[in-house]
């Protein structure tokens, strides 16, 4: 290094300028980008402002010797006793964690000075192409981890050099100053959900409240055994219809009680995150299934008056192999818990109900954004019912 006039500024030899720091008692040395002298005074000013505010604010003796392992302490420490940040959220940020060390196994043996931008995005891309999984209990391996869990990895990176920078082991956080050119978020394309026509999520509703048939071996058991049998698949089919009225998550349905019923609402537990609670109205449908459900209550013997009922709506918490099999006997592509949410959100949209409002219905925060993404399309039979009004 080769110095200039201008204390702690220095070139090396006809290259770039670089500025020369002291921080927690060792000599820090930081490109400037430039080769021009002018350019190279501008930015050494600015890094010594920065410096200046790390010096104000302490730190710490150690901070140099930090480790990505040492950064992810401090990390998972304050989010999991952050009581604003949901469950799942800190389930999704220890997964991303568990992602970066499988797939970059030197990564937190590493100091946050020794990673670039460039060595990141690689990473990245190599996560989202080549990278094998096993999803658990399966027997089949993935290869290339979807958008949405490479950028949360991405994520949980970021916010280790944010961390990095508050204890001043870095000057900055270099995915916040990357090159426009480098891939350092993956865009994701919400798929179109493929659902049934409202026919056909009609028949298959009613085919998960079809009587079983019984097999040859237990059939001379078939009188004791039927009002058992009979019993589940109404259970089975309630449970998938409240998911088709109301739009609720799988989870949110499980936790349903008859307390959270109002007069013409229906007070929604969420369970994305404490802003997803919620209270929705009750579409006429809803109405019927709900005081169906408590005639039944009553005729099993389970309260006299149905305006004592407390404790779980439902009895079932999933019916997913129940669904499977009725998608399979009607022909239908197989659906999920989550499909019945999509057809949800669906027939509201085309029934005229503004996305907006559909998207408080269904427990989004973000004014209808995500809602427009998934659903602001038709489906076929509506988009030609449309199109025969069109008159030019």
């Amino acid at each position: 290094m080769v110095a200039t006039a201008v204390q702690n500024l220095y070139r090396r030899s006809g290259s770039v300028y670089y500025g020369r720091f002291k921080v927690s008692g060792q000599t820090r040395w930081v490109s400037l980008k430039t080769t021009v002298f002018s350019t190279a005074k501008l930015r050494l000013a600015e890094e010594m402002k920065t410096i200046s505010g790390m010096r104000e604010v302490g730190v710490e003796p150690d901070a140099l010797s930090f480790t990505f392992a040492r950064l992810n302490e401090i990390y998972a420490k304050r989010y999991e006793a952050d009581p604003e940040i949901a469950e799942k959220t800190k389930l999704g940020r220890r997964h991303a964690i568990t992602r970066i060390e499988k797939t970059w196994p030197q990564f937190m043996t590493m100091k946050p000075n020794k990673v670039t931008a460039v060595m990141i995005s690689d990473w990245s891309n190599r996560l989202r192409t080549e990278a094998t999984f096993r999803q658990p209990g399966a027997k089949k391996v993935h290869r290339g981890y979807s958008a949405d869990c490479v950028n949360q990895s991405l994520s949980a990176i970021s916010r280790l050099l944010d961390i990095a920078v508050e204890y001043g082991v870095i000057l900055r956080n270099p995915m916040k100053c990357a090159p426009s050119h480098l891939r350092l978020r993956h865009s994701i394309r919400p798929a179109k959900p493929v659902l049934p026509s409202s026919a056909k999520m009609r028949q298959l509703l009613d085919e998960l409240e079809k009587p079983v048939v019984v097999s040859a071996e237990i059939a001379n058991m078939e009188a004791s055994i039927r009002p058992l049998i009979d019993r589940d698949r109404l259970d089975v089919g309630e449970f998938a219809r409240f998911l088709a009225y109301s739009g609720a998550r799988l989870g949110e349905a499980g936790r349903l009680e008859w307390d959270h019923i109002r007069e013409r609402t229906l007070r929604v537990p969420g369970t994305k995150s404490e802003t997803s609670d919620r209270e929705i109205p009750q579409i006429p449908i809803m109405v019927t299934l709900l005081a169906s459900i408590r005639a039944r209550r009553v005729r099993e013997g389970v309260v006299r008056d149905p305006a004592n009922l407390t404790g779980p709506i439902f009895r079932v918490k999933e019916c997913q192999k129940s669904i499977d099999r009725a998608c399979k006997s009607l022909g239908i592509a197989r659906l999920t818990h989550h499909d019945f949410r999509h057809y949800f959100a669906t027939v509201c949209i085309e029934s005229g109900v503004d996305i907006p409002t559909v998207s408080r219905w269904l427990g989004h925060a973000d004014g209808g954004a995500l809602a427009m993404k998934t659903y602001g399309h038709l489906r076929q039979e509506h988009s030609l019912a449309q199109a025969a009004k069109v008159a030019i």
